[in-house]
């Protein structure tokens, strides 16, 4: 069904310091699909594009979203590498993958959600020896102790405030909501605007005569152009922030002791 990119070459981003963890990412990502581990390795190709902006991290990363079932996400991604990589010769490609995806969405709903989180080291189904267990020492015996003398009374320590989360977590839960939302709004206008634009031009292709479609369709690019497709960028890049400061915020309420 899918064709995958090979590992990406040097010359694509030798400028860049991080290729070679971007390559370790990208060889992480393929172990994880011969697992079948479909999120992990979507996560391991986003993790190469940050390290390494090049349009096959991305291309990969929207097809393994796509196995995965989270559609949403997977078109997210080619949008993504549309407005990126203009002009690419994987367009025509993105574009029937978005076709499909469309269709699927109309029928199928948008799928499971693969969440956004620094992948592991290996695919989960690769197995490994554990390390034997330290041998336990024996005990020891108890020394014998001389009861000193009971020490003067002391002022009680200030009690830590650990009732809940500190006003810090909740400003980064609370702006991570905020930019998920207005992401998502984001997403989905320049993508509805785009499906709209293909429907368009399908029209017209069937109807060369038609003159209003020509018209219609000629509009409604010059609109996408200047408003939706900024629109669908800042979007984007709306819902990734939004998504990462939740993770953060959710990572600092979860790791803060609570009385």
């Amino acid at each position: 069904m899918f064709a995958w990119l090979g590992p990406a070459q040097l010359s694509l981003a030798a400028e860049t310091k991080n290729l070679k963890a971007a390559q370790a990412d990208e060889q992480r990502a393929f172990d994880f699909i011969e697992a079948e581990d479909w999120c992990n390795a979507t996560n391991s190709f986003l993790d190469a594009y940050e390290k390494a902006p090049i349009i096959d991290y991305l291309f990969n990363a929207a097809k393994a979203a796509r196995l995965a079932g989270d559609r949403r996400q997977a078109m997210q991604l080619n949008i993504e590498l549309l407005g990126q990589f203009p002009g690419s010769p994987l367009t025509a490609e993105v574009n029937k993958n978005n076709k499909e995806l469309s269709d699927e969405m109309t029928q199928n709903g948008p799928g499971l959600t693969c969440p956004r989180k620094k992948t592991e080291n290996s695919p989960a189904s690769a197995t490994t020896d554990a390390p034997p267990a330290p041998k336990p020492e024996p005990p020891q015996p108890a020394a014998q102790t001389v009861p000193n003398a009971p020490p003067a009374d002391l002022p009680p320590a200030p009690a830590e405030a650990t009732d809940g989360p500190d006003g810090l977590t909740i400003g980064v839960l609370t702006a991570g909501s905020v930019l998920t939302i207005a992401g998502i709004w984001g997403v989905y206008w320049g993508a509805a605007s785009y499906m709209r634009g293909i429907e368009i031009f399908e029209d017209s292709e069937a109807n060369p005569d038609d003159i209003n479609l020509a018209a219609e369709y000629e509009n409604h690019q010059v609109n996408y152009e200047n408003r939706d497709r900024p629109i669908l960028i800042l979007g984007s890049g709306a819902l990734a922030g939004g998504m990462m400061a939740l993770g953060l915020g959710t990572w600092w309420f979860l790791s803060t002791p609570q009385e």
